[in-house]
């Protein structure tokens, strides 16, 4: 195990922390406005799933090759893409929030495509 590897992971980590924080508290300040309809629980689900993926990701930057992330990268993001449209038909007022839901499901998606292509530089 590379201890540079371990440092990037871990900084990686750090920073979608960061993001996610910012993120939630910018979807938390403007949730009582009225062009702005909020529902956390999507958010907060949204965000557990993309942490799921980064630390997975993290992980097998660490113990495995590097070559094969972007594949695993591409199996999680049909994965939440799946989920995404699940939740669309069997949750009651999807279509309130809809908008929302998906900036912050495309900016948690950019957020998990710079991480991983932050790893595949550092190969």
């Amino acid at each position: 195990m590379d201890s540079t590897k371990v440092m990037l992971a871990l900084r990686q980590c750090l920073y979608f922390l960061i993001i996610s924080g910012i993120l939630f508290g910018l979807h938390w300040l403007s949730s009582g406005k009225a062009w702005f309809p909020s529902d956390f629980n999507i958010h907060i689900l949204l965000f557990a799933l993309t942490f799921i993926v980064v630390v997975s990701i993290a992980i097998f930057y660490i113990f495995s090759s590097s070559d094969k992330i972007g594949f695993v990268y591409l199996g999680f993001v049909i994965f939440k893409m799946f989920g995404i449209g699940y939740l669309a038909v069997f949750q009651n007022g999807f279509r309130e929030y809809l908008l929302v839901y998906f900036v912050i499901f495309w900016i948690y998606l950019a957020v998990e495509a710079t991480l991983v292509v932050n790893f595949l530089k550092k190969k």
